[in-house]
């Protein structure tokens, strides 16, 4: 295999180009790809700012943050403004209400016509670094934003380091994305990526939904 993170669209898809390119503390940001928190209270004895603080810090302002490709993650106060809500449930969604086992998941809701991230509210993973990263970062950044395939799959393996691998191979780099998988991220935005196709036995993620455990690095194809 070749190591490189495969995707199902090929970039830069529905994320802004920013006119004056964002230089804040040294980062060059030439990119946005925009979220609404939509359950800014759902982990227990966490306060809102302090969760948001820590979405920022993660996807941003980490030295291995997805950030580091070029795209500025920018929370807005209105949906309408937002590419994806980020969710932080352990609820399924409501068109799988049977589905269980999952710590993050990324999905179409047609009831807000949305994208959706979503992550645990265990307070546990939240208190976990390097493991909310992984969640996080898979959800929105990886499936959301650059809408790259899970690589831990058969169709993708052997695939050692990553945030986009299983949670081993994810654990590498702490949760966050490889220098590889940056740099694919780079060409992606370019409309330069090499790898971009369909799985005939998946449904499009853009109107699927993908189900991780994020211990193992299962999948999970939903029932419906």
């Amino acid at each position: 295999m070749d190591h490189l993170i495969h995707h199902w669209r090929q970039g830069p898809a529905d994320l802004v180009r920013l006119y004056a390119p964002i230089t804040y503390w040294e980062k060059g940001w030439e990119w946005q790809f925009c979220y609404f928190l939509e359950t800014p209270n759902a982990v227990q004895g966490v306060a809102p700012e302090d969760l948001r603080s820590r979405v920022h810090y993660v996807l941003n302002m980490h030295g291995l943050a997805w950030a580091r490709s070029g795209v500025y993650f920018a929370e807005v106060p209105d949906i309408d403004r937002a590419q994806i809500v980020l969710r932080f449930t352990d609820a399924p969604p409501a068109q799988w209400p049977d589905l269980t086992g999952f710590s993050g998941l990324y999905y179409h809701d047609p009831a807000i016509g949305k994208n959706v991230a979503q992550v645990t509210n265990q307070r546990a993973v939240f208190d976990d670094g390097p493991l909310f990263a992984y969640i996080l970062g898979m959800e929105l950044a990886g499936h959301g934003c650059f809408r790259i395939w899970d690589m831990y799959t058969a169709e993708h393996s052997p695939y050692p380091e990553g945030a986009m691998g299983s949670h081993a191979a994810a654990m590498v780099n702490f949760g966050y994305p490889s220098f590889a998988e940056i740099e694919g991220c780079r060409m992606w935005l370019r409309g330069e990526a090499v790898q971009v196709h369909n799985h005939p036995e998946f449904t499009v993620p853009d109107e699927a939904l993908r189900a991780h455990t994020h211990e193992e690095g299962d999948y999970h194809e939903p029932t419906t």
